[in-house]
């Protein structure tokens, strides 16, 4: 199922969102792969709404909190 971005949507690319969130590339791979942030893909490149990520956001995500998925598996 695809999904409609709009157009004015800013984007953080992989490496600034390992910055944001402290973590390593790995690490973000299993953020992105389990469904805990949301991210497009673009030209063979991950990218991730920049105005999802809110303070209150990384910390949940920084903490591993099931109950905050972006799929199917989170339900």
């Amino acid at each position: 199922m695809e999904q409609a971005v709009p157009h004015d949507e800013e984007f953080l690319d992989s490496h600034r969102m390992e910055r944001l969130l402290r973590c390593s590339p790995s690490k973000l791979y299993r953020l992105r792969k389990s469904g805990a942030i949301p991210c497009v893909l673009v030209g063979g490149r991950y990218l991730y709404p920049k105005k999802f990520f809110t303070q209150e956001v990384i910390r949940s995500i920084v903490q591993e909190d099931p109950s905050k998925r972006f799929d199917s598996y989170g339900s």
